[in-house]
């Protein structure tokens, strides 16, 4: 596996069971943020400095001003600081599943754990008395 897989590996694993559950991905939320903010300063910028612009500018000139503007808007650091916030706390507070929470389609996955476990700890609890005893033996 590359490097790179595995980089998307990590950003993608650790939500799968929320992704399940909400049918989308946390980061394809936050992802969605971004994006209506951007499109919302992009109509800004049209409604606003666009219209300001001489009459007679060219289309081209207008639009490169457009994409400078909207490029040094969302690469500003409050800008991106901010939305690495909100995704954070959208990440750990918003769309997480509590680990002790299963899911209804996989409860019944969790009753078959609990039954492997519960007979792997009496076998734990055989293997150590059967130590004990040898112990015993042993020491005899």
């Amino acid at each position: 596996m590359s490097e790179t897989d595995e980089t998307n590996l990590h950003f993608t694993t650790p939500h799968e069971y929320e992704t399940q559950f909400f049918q989308f991905s946390p980061r394809g939320f936050t992802d969605a943020v971004f994006n209506a903010v951007s499109q919302a300063a992009k109509r800004a910028i049209d409604s606003q400095l666009m219209t300001q612009l001489p009459e007679g500018t060219d289309e081209q000139m207008k639009r490169r001003l457009e994409q400078c503007i909207l490029k040094r808007i969302t690469r500003q650091s409050v800008f991106t600081n901010n939305l690495n916030k909100l995704e954070e706390h959208t990440l750990k507070h918003v769309f997480c599943i509590p680990k002790h929470i299963c899911l209804p389609e996989d409860s019944v996955h969790e009753e078959e754990v609990a039954f492997d476990q519960y007979e792997i700890e009496e076998s734990i609890k055989n293997m150590e008395d059967k130590i004990r005893g040898l112990r015993l033996l042993s020491e005899k």
